[in-house]
């Protein structure tokens, strides 16, 4: 339990029941391999402050409901609606959520020719897709390992092992 190993994984939303449960709002969607470690991080006035996990459940594909044991009501939790939620950085879920969070990417076909930019990710399971944009028109594209032949994190962008007439009719 490192602070200086943890990452930005998203936020507290609210609060949930009168025992100090926290609504946590991720950055990235959930995956099949999701888990948190015992100790998490909530950045409050500047700074991380660890937390031990009693318990948590997950609510929807980007949230849970965690118990810390050291938040026991609601006025105590109230303190850190807002606060940034921290996990360590080499959680192997986060590495792959992470690979996935591409809003504002600019897509391209097999041929590297730009499709539009990807605005939105609709989180299906076991079949992904993206919308994307451009001047013309918005479209889906599937997005999945058969589809994806590269993410370039660095320069924004992906590449697809389809030509563009394979994608939109």
């Amino acid at each position: 339990m490192i602070c200086f190993n943890s990452k930005k994984a998203g936020y507290v939303k609210k609060t949930h029941g009168t025992k100090g449960e926290l609504v946590i709002t991720l950055d990235y969607f959930i995956t099949d391999d999701f888990y948190l470690e015992k100790w998490v991080f909530l950045k409050h006035e500047g700074m991380l402050i660890p937390f031990s996990i009693e318990h948590y459940k997950i609510i929807d594909h980007q949230s849970l409901i965690i118990e810390f044991s050291q938040i026991n009501n609601i006025d105590d939790a109230k303190k850190f609606i807002d606060s940034e939620f921290f996990v360590e950085k080499t959680l192997k879920w986060l590495k792959k959520a992470e690979k996935r969070n591409v809003v504002g990417f600019s897509i391209f076909d097999n041929h590297h020719h730009l499709l539009g930019i990807i605005t939105e990710i609709i989180p299906i399971k076991n079949n992904p897709i993206v919308q994307v944009e451009n001047e013309k028109q918005k479209f889906l594209v599937p997005f999945n390992d058969q589809i994806i032949s590269d993410i370039d994190h660095k320069n924004r962008q992906v590449f697809l092992k389809l030509s563009k007439n394979e994608l939109i009719a």
